[in-house]
């Protein structure tokens, strides 16, 4: 009963959930522009926490427009959209933190590879690389560039993919 096509209904719906993260993102700004004043935080750490903070925002978006689409919208599937976001971040988190994290040799805590799909990890690699430092790439020379572009910078996969992922959940809720 609309003229409006599948695509505008997906994306406006998108849309007018992402625009209040925008905001509450926007509205940090000045706040973390004083810290730059006081230094010890860099212009790049704040520019991609922040493209971590949005990408998040896109995908937990693009998936609550998906489980709308493809089931029927319930209290239940409301439940369990939550239940497996909480069950992803803090298992996975932990998974890292205690599992994987520290290396049995030197004892030294270093970024895995959960860190590159989890937003916690891939923050924390960005604002506190001295304990959650990265790999250097020449510790990585036999691996593929991909796999080392993964690796050394994991803020920056976390963000590609999330973004991707959002594509692959819009794209087909769109279409249906």
């Amino acid at each position: 009963a609309t003229p409006l096509t599948n695509a505008q209904i997906v994306l406006g719906s998108l849309l007018s959930r992402l625009y209040y993260v925008v905001a509450l993102l926007l509205s940090g700004v000045p706040v973390f522009a004083i810290t730059l004043l006081y230094g010890g935080v860099t212009a790049s750490s704040i520019a991609l926490s922040f493209e971590i903070a949005l990408a998040t925002a896109l995908f937990t978006g693009s998936l609550a427009i998906a489980i709308a689409v493809f089931r029927l919208g319930s209290g239940r599937t409301v439940f369990w959209f939550y239940v497996f976001n909480a069950i992803y971040l803090f298992a996975l988190y932990f998974i890292d933190r205690f599992w994987l994290r520290l290396d049995p040799v030197t004892g030294l805590g270093h970024t895995t590879w959960l860190t590159g799909i989890h937003p916690f990890l891939a923050l924390e690699s960005v604002v506190n690389p001295t304990s959650y430092p990265t790999p250097d790439a020449s510790t990585l020379a036999g691996h593929s560039a991909l796999v080392r572009a993964y690796l050394t910078r994991p803020a920056d996969a976390y963000v590609l993919l999330a973004t991707a992922g959002s594509l692959l959940l819009v794209i087909p809720s769109a279409i249906v």
